[in-house]
């Protein structure tokens, strides 16, 4: 009788992760759980065991693919020829994900950087999305616009940052059109504090919490948390959908697909070459308008025939090939065919 040897591959995960949480289907644990779930189901047609690395120890598995960013300790010298990274934020998040010097201790890198992309060492992945067939498609009795997102500042200095162009746009629809715009997300009743003294102020809760009520700098759209963003966002007619950063090419995040799964058009900023991969015609570029009263009009002056239309190539999009490389089978495939060799 033969007796199969399942080999281990070691997931690295974060610290809540692990004890192989991030293949709970608890969505409350990780939204993308069913794609984590789907990878480990694929391994074990190869006879291979995915689990996370408290489980499946760095030193006991034939394959180890680092999926929380770049890690501070980088593998030891006898691991780099088994190990791979999955690099999901830019370096404006996290400047060692694309320090060069690092990446020489994996052997493959799996980034959104079409700029990287060479199919050898660099591998092209994109946050896979759990897709629907269908959308939402009311259009009666939704209010203009809506914004969810959580209220930070960004870690370093950059040209093309979008975290305040977000707040730009929140306070422009407060101060000319409150009664057609909403603000969710974390932490909107705290004021963030930027520059050389956000390290210091940030960490002080008396003074984080209380300088809004005492400057008069609240957000007087703010709605407070959301548990699910698809329920909110089906009220809405458009969201404004920026990334955390423009002109960083391949970088399309969740944040245009929550808009669209939700039957919600979004009014998108970020990535320079975003119609590649998602026509034009399912979202409003925002770089196409000058000021926000420009926007407005547009959006404001929208025939039912012609938001309808939006709403139908959205739909018509997701369910097409165009949208496959945003879909957990293409993220399986991309990580099991790197992998097994």
């Amino acid at each position: 009788m033969n007796i199969i040897k399942i080999k281990k591959v070691s997931l690295i995960v974060s610290s809540d992760m692990q004890d192989n949480n991030i293949f709970s289907k608890n969505q409350h644990l990780h939204e993308l759980s069913e794609i984590w779930s789907d990878l480990k189901e694929e391994y074990k047609k190869y006879n291979y065991d995915l689990s996370t690395n408290d489980i499946n120890k760095i030193e006991d598995s034939e394959i180890v693919i680092y999926a929380d960013d770049m890690p501070k300790n980088l593998p030891k010298n006898h691991d780099v020829s088994k190990s791979y990274i999955i690099l999901y934020e830019g370096a404006f998040i996290r400047p060692r994900n694309f320090d060069k010097d690092r990446h020489q201790d994996f052997k493959k890198i799996f980034t959104w950087d079409d700029r990287l992309i060479d199919n050898n060492k660099y591998f092209k992945f994109n946050y896979p999305q759990n897709f629907p067939n269908h959308i939402n498609k009311k259009i009666k009795n939704k209010k203009l616009c809506v914004l969810i997102s959580s209220n930070k500042i960004p870690p370093h200095t950059l040209k093309d940052d979008l975290y305040l162009k977000r707040i730009e746009a929140i306070r422009w629809f407060e101060a000319y059109h409150l009664d057609e715009f909403d603000l969710y997300g974390m932490h909107w009743d705290r004021y963030k504090f930027s520059g050389f003294i956000s390290r210091v102020f940030n960490n002080i809760s008396f003074i984080r919490d209380n300088y809004i009520k005492l400057t008069n700098k609240k957000y007087i759209s703010y709605k407070g948390v959301v548990d699910n963003k698809k329920e909110v966002m089906e009220k809405y007619k458009f969201s404004i959908c920026y990334e955390n950063v423009k002109n960083a090419s391949g970088y399309i995040s969740e944040k245009i697909f929550d808009s669209f799964f939700a039957g919600c058009v979004p009014i998108y900023w970020g990535a320079d070459n975003v119609s590649e991969y998602i026509p034009k015609e399912c979202f409003i570029d925002k770089r196409e308008f000058k000021t926000y009263e420009e926007l407005y009009i547009f959006m404001k002056n929208m025939s039912d025939d012609t938001y309808e239309e939006y709403l139908n190539n959205i739909e018509i999009f997701i369910n097409s090939e165009k949208s496959l490389p945003f879909k957990s089978d293409s993220f399986v495939k991309l990580i099991i065919s790197n992998t097994l060799e």
